[in-house]
C-alpha cells in the first residue's frame, strides 16, 4: 500500500471515529485544504487533513497491535512466567522495573521507564518481546539440566 493510500484510509476511519456525517466532513476537507475529496489531495494537503482530525479527538492505532492495557497484563504474565523458571530475585516487582529500565534507556531518558504502567505502546513491545526472548533462554536452559 502507498503512503497516500494509507493516509486516506486514515481520514476516512478518522470520519467514522469522529461520527462525522458527510457535510460536517467535507466542510472540514474544505476549510483546510479548499477541497471536498480527499482524491484530489497533495500529500500535504492530506496530512493538514490528518493532524486537523487529530485535533479534533481522532486518535490513530496500529492495526494488529495490542492496546496498551493488553500489552502491560501479558509483560505481567510473562514475568509471573519467568519468575516460576527460577530467577534469583528477592523482590520481584523490582526486579521487573528493573528490567524495564534497562530496556527503556534512551539518550534522553537515561533511567529508563520506571514501571510497566508508564509504558508508551511501543516501549510495551520492546519490553515484552525481551522479556519473551528471555522466557525461551530460560526454558532452553532448564530443558539441558533435565537431559
Amino acid at each position: 500500500m502507498s503512503t497516500r493510500t494509507i493516509m486516506i484510509s486514515k481520514i476516512h476511519v478518522a470520519k467514522r471515529q469522529l461520527a462525522l456525517p458527510d457535510d460536517s466532513y467535507r466542510d472540514v476537507l474544505r476549510r483546510k485544504t479548499g477541497k471536498e475529496s480527499t482524491g484530489a489531495m497533495s500529500h500535504g494537503e492530506l496530512e493538514t487533513v490528518l493532524r486537523e482530525f487529530e485535533r479534533l479527538g481522532f486518535k490513530p492505532t496500529k492495526r494488529g497491535t495490542f492496546s496498551k492495557e493488553k500489552q502491560i497484563r501479558m509483560i505481567r504474565a510473562v514475568w509471573k512466567d519467568i519468575t516460576h523458571l527460577g530467577i534469583d530475585a528477592e523482590d520481584h516487582v523490582a526486579a521487573l522495573r528493573s528490567f524495564v529500565g534497562r530496556v527503556t534507556r534512551t539518550k534522553v531518558n537515561p533511567l529508563g521507564v520506571s514501571d510497566p504502567e508508564f509504558l508508551d505502546s511501543t516501549q510495551a513491545n520492546k519490553v515484552l518481546e525481551g522479556l519473551k526472548a528471555w522466557r525461551t533462554r530460560l526454558r532452553q536452559q532448564a530443558q539441558k539440566v533435565a537431559a
